[in-house]
């Protein structure tokens, strides 16, 4: 049996300069894809929050998220194409 050791993604928090490259990530990976601008103004709220996923120095996902009282919120999801299930 091979012994395959799975490459783990390195999260980050989406910070403003990190905002081209995930608007540039969306175009390519999702169909309805938020406006660089749209993307700043979710995240200048308080409560609104970004990851993203990167392995081997190349966004493969990123997470916006909205923190409530008792519950989070998924505001945007996006998954690398190729890491898609079928």
């Amino acid at each position: 049996m091979s012994q395959h050791r799975a490459i783990k993604p390195n999260l980050r928090w989406l910070a403003r300069q990190g905002m081209e490259s995930v608007a540039q990530f969306e175009r390519e990976n999702q169909e309805y894809c938020r406006r660089r601008n749209d993307l700043v103004e979710s995240l200048e709220l308080r409560r609104c929050i970004g990851l993203i996923a990167e392995l081997l120095r190349k966004i493969v996902s990123h997470l916006i998220y909205d923190v409530h009282r008792t519950s989070l919120e998924i505001v945007n999801l996006v998954i690398v194409r190729s890491a898609n299930r079928k």
